[in-house]
């Protein structure tokens, strides 16, 4: 998830609100105050997130985010639905160029390729990601990515927004055999004790020894 430089402060608080609701540790006294500021100024106005519409659990978490950030902070959040990421970058481009200073992304969800594409074209407002509170319950050392996607250094301009999983756990009486069809396209990495690939399955083998298997 990454910021361009449009309502700034509505963005941040947005970006920490949807990855962290609830969870907010006490900053230092000089942070507290700054981010009461920022909540001061949020207050009343809109944030347009620009993420990928066509998943219904994703469509219903962001729906669920923004409810919480409505009646916790009155912000009001619009899910802008894309279809590629790619759209977005291309128009924040554009906007630029015609010198719009105050464009029509607040935030956007992106890939690493996007990411870098942004950055490098300074098309991103930061750094802001590590000032956030919610940044606080991020596992830099355990999720190495926080800090460097597409082989390039985040420099606080990406804030994370969660890190998919599959959790298998079969019973001891069922079948040794998992069978598991995603989109295969992206490196996976797997936590079993053997996985048989094809070209658009991917079969997962639970050793009847063990209770549980993980695909993460």
């Amino acid at each position: 998830m990454s910021l361009v430089s449009r309502r700034q402060s509505l963005a941040c608080l947005a970006a920490s609100a949807a990855s962290a609701l609830g969870l907010a540790p006490q900053p230092a006294q000089a942070s507290a105050q700054a981010w009461t500021r920022v909540l001061e100024q949020a207050r009343g106005q809109t944030v347009y997130f620009n993420a990928w519409g066509g998943a219904p659990t994703i469509n219903a978490f962001i729906e669920w985010a923004g409810e919480q950030l409505l009646r916790r902070f009155e912000v009001r959040l619009v899910h802008v639905k894309v279809s590629e990421a790619a759209d977005v970058v291309k128009r924040v481009r554009s906007e630029k160029a015609a010198g719009q200073a105050d464009g029509s992304v607040d935030l956007v969800w992106i890939n690493g390729e996007n990411f870098l594409t942004m950055k490098r074209e300074g098309l991103l407002f930061g750094p802001f990601a590590e000032q956030l509170p919610s940044f606080a319950y991020v596992d830099t050392a355990g999720k190495p990515t926080t800090r460097i996607d597409f082989s390039e250094p985040v420099d606080g301009m990406k804030h994370p927004g969660a890190w998919p999983s599959l959790h298998l756990w079969p019973t001891q009486s069922a079948s040794p055999t998992l069978h598991v069809t995603c989109r295969l396209g992206s490196p996976l990495r797997l936590n079993t004790r053997g996985a048989a690939r094809t070209r658009d399955r991917q079969t997962f083998m639970a050793p009847r020894s063990s209770s549980r298997c993980c695909w993460t």
